[in-house]
């Protein structure tokens, strides 16, 4: 065998290596963006909003005493401006706010800094967003978790987190991953 041989033959093997390596990583992990029922309780956060407020988790009906009757789920979307698929992802946030009107609460909590607060509302402007913005939401990202973008977490109306999505997922998906959340715990 020539060396050029050889040396593609282990380059190979250690590309095979790693993409095994990954896929083992993800199996692993697969637990993460399964539905939740009855999970975890949601950390409580409050963040400015960019049109002015304040968006405070434990203040709106999320947290209602389970005696009275069944509150709205809140689909907290974790994204930044430079992440591309959040990008894409933002118009079906912002059409499914519009589409739940007060069936649940929507905010996208940018996770940068304040320095990217005129970034984040040129998007909102360019993108005709009207759904709340919450600013500098890197401390609530690393409270829930969050090591990929986008990532949208869906709270139950007792504030337990239901479930966890990552990536892109349309107008649809997360309508029905809402009135999911909307179901009492089983």
């Amino acid at each position: 065998m020539s060396g050029r041989r050889i040396a593609g033959g282990l380059l190979l093997a250690g590309l095979a290596l790693l993409f095994a390596l990954r896929i083992g990583w993800v199996v692993r992990h697969v637990g993460d963006v399964r539905p939740v029922a009855g999970g975890d309780l949601a950390p409580d956060f409050t963040l400015a909003l960019l049109r002015g407020g304040e968006f405070h988790l434990a203040d709106e009906p999320a947290r209602a005493p389970a005696a009275t009757v069944p509150t709205v789920p809140t689909v907290i979307d974790f994204w930044a401006t430079w992440c591309q698929p959040c990008r894409e992802e933002l118009p079906h946030v912002d059409a499914l706010w519009h589409r739940v009107g007060d069936r649940a609460r929507v905010v996208a909590v940018d996770v940068e800094g304040r320095d990217a607060v005129p970034a984040v509302a040129q998007l909102a402007h360019a993108e005709r967003l009207g759904l709340p913005i919450a600013l500098g939401g890197s401390e609530v990202a690393e409270s829930y978790h969050v090591q990929t973008l986008p990532h949208l977490v869906i709270v139950d109306g007792a504030g337990r987190i239901r479930r966890v999505l990552l990536g892109v997922h349309d107008e649809s998906e997360l309508l029905a991953a809402v009135e999911e959340a909307a179901k009492p715990a089983r």
